[in-house]
């Protein structure tokens, strides 16, 4: 081979090269529409179940990272700035005191609110 074939060998190698590489720029492409009418359709979804196969190709895609635009630093939340200048302390409640008198009915008959009346359980307008 003479020197020219040889450079011209390697140059057509290396744009083969760059051809496949810049290929996969963008990542894979789509699906091919047959009818330009149904583009909108398939877009919002319409004849797949009001687009939730669609929805769950697309969160899995995103869930594993698959054109590789998933990036979890880039798309985490940013931290709460207010939360952050609040001076509030937060702790435990007040503790109520009783509003009732020492010694009166509410303080020695048990509470019956929560209670379901069972068959051993007398009455309450009987004596017991």
């Amino acid at each position: 081979m003479r020197q020219d074939e040889r450079e011209h060998e390697l140059v057509r190698t290396q744009e083969d090269e760059a051809a496949r590489e810049a290929a996969e720029i963008g990542g894979q492409p789509g699906e091919v529409e047959r009818d330009p009418a149904q583009r909108p359709v398939s877009e919002a979804g319409g004849a797949e179940a009001e687009g939730f196969e669609q929805a769950e190709r697309e969160l899995a895609d995103n869930a594993e990272h698959g054109m590789g635009h998933g990036s979890p630093r880039h798309h985490a939340f940013s931290p709460e700035v207010e939360s952050n200048r609040s001076g509030a302390v937060y702790g435990d409640a007040d503790e109520l005191e009783s509003t009732g008198r020492e010694g009166s009915r509410e303080d020695t008959e048990p509470d019956r609110r929560d209670h379901t009346p069972t068959a051993v359980d007398p009455p309450d307008d009987e004596p017991s």
